[in-house]
């Protein structure tokens, strides 16, 4: 992960510059109507930093399992998690926990969210919508928390919200209510046996007590299971198989509980021994063998719990101990290998539980996003960075692969070599085989952003400017980290861009601070200085300050500039500048598409602003996408298709 920059005297004066911009003062132009909507169509970083919250093997195809994350969309694996490939489309930003497998093809799943029940047949690449007013309506304005689907003809569905379980036996067209706690009671999981019909079993907790209910109806008839121990202190986890139902107590002399028989006798099976305490903290059924129990428990100590893996072949007569991950997991359970996932990791076991090893590297949480980059010559090839992670499209977006990396904030690829990319951080890695190995070939730089200037020069901004001549293997710093005024303040690149009319031009958008966070756009009110270089990097020169954002529209070597509500533009490279009418509302980025002339995109939380004008009036475009600071990257050859990027995402949008 890059290291933060901290710089260790307070702020004392800011900088003494040497051109100030014209206060330009003109009449605000009215905002017009917009009709263009933000899609999410890439990977973000999940909520609440590195969370999972759903893994399901694809009970049809060997090797292949999802990985869900809330805000994040869902992942897709072939290869037992060794690689990811990101395929939650239309569930960025959604909490995405009520998933299940389509036992009847391999890539199949199903997933509801609040806007209806959705399937996919090809591994997530295209999702169609099941089931959308009549579904959205069951939930009473509740969340899916957890789905269940029973294989038959058409599939039963029963999911879970926070009050009531619904369920719908005719492929998702119609839904009731099956099962509701009332008002004060909270339903913590639910467990649906396939049969015909299917058998359910839910517990809730809440002012009332604990409840333990079971259905051997599909949900017709409810009975309150109170015979069992469980009951008096506790429970907090549920399973059931075909032959057995199984409840774990929160009483650790009770250990895991088995009924046969429905509900009506209960039998402790693991971990009740006179005098010592045993804690079992989960349960989980294998769905291809309902006699296969796994369990997650050990003797309570003083000190801490001895837990372990268990394992039973017999449903729970007898047990074998198998060695635990390095964290207390949740257990999913595929048809060559067994995961197991907490909040922030995922592990994998090939050989029954013996051993386990780390896959899937989520989007981590403190992290700037990179600009979206288009490989020369082929658009629907794809790349950018969010949470430390490269993912790569190859196909205009419609799916992303995760490309190993050791942690980096922006990707470029160079197109004389295919397979050959150069990431930034805190050091330098390039890999000449698609991400498959990485080399550090430099130290010593942080860098956020990476701009290509033609051939093999490369443009790094971070902390500073540094200048690779030679495809990124040696770095010098043409624009320093520290300010000369004060070393203590650290320079900081947010915004890089070089004229592809003049590959010498370059220029840099910086702010002064001293404790630096990853954070694009205008950085609270720091000082910020505006860059011009005309020698490829070697010498500088101020040529504007105060700004929040600036664009360069390659097409005319045309420069705009913003300052609060205040817009300016130059066609000299920033020798002098002309106002223009003030904007609708300050922006955290501008782009200016080619092709388009006199055409400006503006990046407002959550809005997006279009001037075809060159700046006079404005248009807005803000539905769809969250609150948060966007980067704005427009389509190399279609001027009207525009991405935003941020932590949460990429969305994009193509105005009419």
């Amino acid at each position: 992960m890059a290291s933060r920059k901290s710089f260790l005297s307070r702020f004392r004066s800011l900088l003494s510059l040497g051109l100030l911009l014209a206060l330009g003062v003109g009449a605000a132009a009215p905002a017009a109507a917009g009709q263009g909507r933000w899609t999410p169509i890439g990977p973000g970083k999940g909520i609440f930093g590195r969370t999972i919250v759903s893994v399901v093997p694809d009970p049809v195809e060997p090797g292949a399992v999802w990985a869900g994350l809330p805000l994040g969309g869902l992942y897709r694996s072939t290869d037992q998690g060794t690689h990811w490939r990101w395929a939650g489309r239309p569930f960025a930003g959604q909490n995405l926990r009520a998933v299940a497998a389509d036992p009847s093809a391999a890539g199949a799943l199903w997933a509801a969210t609040p806007d209806g029940l959705f399937h996919t047949a090809d591994q997530g690449a295209h999702w169609s919508l099941v089931s959308g007013g009549a579904f959205t309506a069951s939930l009473g304005g509740d969340e899916p928390r957890e789905l269940s689907a029973v294989p038959g003809s058409p599939t039963a569905f029963y999911v879970r919200t926070a009050r009531r379980m619904v369920a719908s036996v005719d492929g998702g067209q119609s839904w009731q209510t099956v099962f509701d706690s009332g008002e004060v009671d909270t339903i913590m999981e639910q467990a649906v046996v396939p049969a015909t019909p299917p058998a359910l079993y839910v517990w809730t907790a809440g002012p009332t007590g604990w409840g333990l209910f079971g259905s051997p109806d599909g949900g017709r008839s409810w009975t309150s299971l109170t015979s069992c121990p469980a009951l008096l202190e506790g429970l907090q986890r549920i399973a059931a198989s075909r032959d057995a139902f199984y409840v774990v107590a929160i009483n650790d002399r009770l250990g895991l509980l088995r009924s046969r028989d429905g509900g009506k006798t209960w039998r402790s099976v693991l971990g009740e021994r006179p005098g010592q305490p045993f804690v079992v903290l989960d349960v989980t059924v294998d769905p291809r063998s309902p006699r296969t129990v796994w369990a997650l428990g050990g003797p309570r100590g003083e000190v801490q719990d001895d837990l372990t893996l268990w394992v039973s072949r017999d449903g729970g007569n007898r047990w074998r101990k198998r060695n635990l991950p390095p964290f207390l997991p949740d257990l999913a359970i595929g048809p060559d290998a067994l995961y197991a996932f907490t909040r922030d990791r995922l592990a994998r076991s090939l050989d029954d539980g013996w051993t386990w090893s780390p896959v899937f590297s989520m989007p981590l949480e403190e992290s700037p996003p990179s600009r979206l980059s288009f490989h020369a010559g082929n658009p629907s090839h794809m790349t950018f960075v969010v949470g430390y992670r490269i993912f790569e499209s190859e196909d205009g977006g419609r799916s992303w692969r995760q490309i190993e990396s050791p942690g980096y904030n922006d990707v470029w690829a160079d197109p004389a070599h295919p397979g050959r990319m150069v990431a930034v951080g805190s050091d330098v890695g390039i890999t000449t085989d698609g991400g498959r190995s990485w080399k550090r070939p430099f130290s010593g730089l942080y860098a956020e952003l990476l701009v290509s200037a033609g051939g093999r020069t490369l443009f790094a901004g971070g902390c500073g400017v540094t200048r690779s001549r030679n495809g990124g293997r040696t770095w010098q710093a043409v624009l320093p980290c520290s300010s000369r005024r004060d070393p203590d303040l650290g320079r900081f690149v947010q915004k890089l861009e070089v004229d592809p009319a003049h590959p010498k031009v370059v220029y840099a958008l910086t702010f002064l601070d001293r404790d630096f966070y990853p954070n694009h756009g205008p950085m609270n009110g720091r000082p910020s200085l505006l860059w011009r270089s005309r020698d490829g990097g070697s010498t500088w020169k101020q040529i504007a300050n105060e700004l929040d954002a600036f664009a360069l529209d390659r097409s005319r070597s045309r420069l705009y500039v913003s300052r609060g509500l205040d817009l300016f533009v130059s066609d000299n490279g920033g020798d002098t500048w002309r106002s223009l009418p003030q904007m609708p509302a300050p922006v955290t980025d501008l782009a200016a598409p080619a092709g388009l002339r006199d055409t400006l995109y503006g990046a407002d939380s959550p809005a997006l602003r279009r001037s075809r004008d060159g700046g006079r009036t404005w248009e807005t475009f803000d539905q769809g996408i969250p609150p948060g600071r966007y980067l704005l990257t427009v389509h190399p050859v279609d001027g009207r298709t525009v991405y935003a990027l941020s932590r949460e995402g990429l969305f994009h949008m193509t105005l009419p």
